[in-house]
């Protein structure tokens, strides 16, 4: 009888039961969420270590979608729900697009990269690795096993 009892709270819950259950759900989601984020900034990092490359994070608070891509001028403070704007030197926005060209400014500020370019050697091939294999020290002519060469 108590196995069937059970049964049946674990399919129709009372209300307190319920919100426990909604609770441990919204924990394990964040969990799970936060255990994926931790996943993927994990492999970022390899990634860059892996390409020699230099991993550039903006803060959270940085405010990307607010600046003027044009300008530089921090626009005031607006509601998520206003996806376009204009600035005052004229350029219009779209919400999204300018965040993405901030953080792609902001990177590109705090790489690598940028400052040895900034300093002229953009194309000089400073830095580049071959990305041919070497030969071989011994190597055999393909006329040498018909006494040729």
């Amino acid at each position: 009888m108590r196995v069937v009892l059970s049964h049946r709270i674990a399919i129709v819950p009372t209300a307190p039961q319920e919100v426990l259950l909604r609770q441990a759900v919204g924990v394990a989601r964040f969990a799970y969420n936060w255990a994926l984020a931790e996943w993927k900034w994990r492999q970022l990092e390899h990634k860059a270590r892996l390409y020699d490359a230099e991993l550039v994070t903006a803060s959270r608070w940085f405010p990307s979608s607010k600046i003027c891509s044009a300008c530089g001028r921090l626009s005031e403070e607006r509601p998520l729900s206003i996806r376009e704007w204009s600035c005052a030197c004229g350029t219009f926005h779209d919400r999204d697009m300018t965040a993405a060209r901030n953080l792609r400014r902001y990177a590109l500020d705090r790489a690598r990269c940028a400052r040895i370019n900034a300093c002229g050697e953009e194309g000089s091939g400073a830095g580049l690795t071959a990305s041919v294999k070497p030969a071989s020290l011994k190597q055999e002519s393909a006329m040498s096993h018909l006494g040729m060469d």
